[in-house]
């Protein structure tokens, strides 16, 4: 009698690791595979005990691993302040075809924005930031706060800005009785000398961007063999530049506070795109062959770009 149990016991044992298996086996078919039926599993496991309202209990969550990046995430679907977990309305998806994990960020506008590897989805994505929700919630509000700062910050005499990668003072002198702004090799004559200086600033840099960008581009281009149609200079509020189809290249009048190598950097970028409109593994090598150190260049921008966004 005893035997027939165990022989029972180690039966029921048996088929429950064959049905773990089979779980597993389906769930590894593929990279997108896994993400897809990894969370409808531990969707389905939740349900069972999710309470009618409130905050889901510990034990409840759902918990999944993520196939780009080999991590846990616990998807969290606390409630928000309108009820609501974070949704796509919410974010702003950015697909990176380097990366291999998703990556919940707070960008320089106070967006969420959710970086989406290859071979990932939005779902997928969404999943993973509803469950850091509360901690880019309350990013996104500094993010904002800080926001509000910079755009109601004057700049005066005795401030510095970056200009051709170096800080530079700005000091307000006088020129036969009327006021002059001097920087670098820079002057600009002012109607007031009590104005807030970053419009008279802006207005000469991107003057200065127009005149000396669009050349840089255009010998770039012939060095490296490519044909451009077009080159505007804009005030993108989110990238650096932007490449079409057409052959039309725009880049970001700041990069002029940026050195020249940045520049250079960003050039090269957006006429790779002229052989490879994405951001593939092949894209990033022949940008290396065209810019060996873009690396550095990118991370220079990347650090420096709260401070170039005035």
């Amino acid at each position: 009698m005893a035997m027939s149990i165990r022989v029972v016991a180690a039966a029921v044992v048996a088929v429950a690791v064959i049905e773990e298996l089979l779980v597993l086996a389906t769930v590894r078919r593929t990279v997108h595979g896994r993400l897809e039926s990894t969370e409808k599993l531990a969707m389905r496991t939740a349900r069972r005990s999710v309470p009618t309202s409130g905050v889901w209990p510990e034990e409840a969550y759902p918990v999944f691993r993520n196939g780009m990046s080999g991590v846990s995430a616990v998807v969290s679907f606390e409630p928000s302040s309108n009820g609501l977990p974070l949704g796509a309305d919410d974010v702003v998806f950015r697909r990176n075809g380097r990366a291999r994990r998703y990556v919940a960020r707070i960008d320089r506008d106070g967006n969420i924005a959710l970086t989406v590897p290859r071979g990932g989805t939005r779902k997928a994505a969404l999943e993973f930031a509803n469950s850091h929700r509360a901690w880019l919630l309350e990013e996104r509000e500094k993010a904002r706060c800080a926001l509000d700062e910079r755009k109601s910050r004057r700049l005066g005499p005795g401030d510095s800005i970056w200009f051709r990668g170096e800080r530079v003072r700005l000091e307000v002198t006088k020129d036969w009785g009327r006021p002059v702004l001097l920087f670098a090799d820079q002057r600009i004559f002012l109607s007031d000398e009590d104005t807030d200086l970053a419009r008279p600033l802006k207005a000469r840099l991107r003057a200065l961007a127009k005149e000396t960008i669009p050349p840089l581009v255009f010998a770039e281009a012939s060095r490296l063999g490519l044909q451009v149609t077009k080159v505007t200079v804009r005030d993108q509020k989110t990238r650096w530049g932007s490449c079409s189809t057409s052959g039309t290249i725009s880049l970001n009048w700041r990069l002029v506070l940026a050195p020249p190598e940045a520049l250079r950097y960003v050039i090269a970028h957006e006429l790779t795109h002229l052989k490879r409109f994405d951001h593939s593994p092949v894209f990033w090598r022949m940008l290396e062959e065209a810019c060996p150190d873009y690396r550095v260049h990118e991370a220079w921008l990347e650090e420096r770009q709260d401070e170039l966004s005035w």
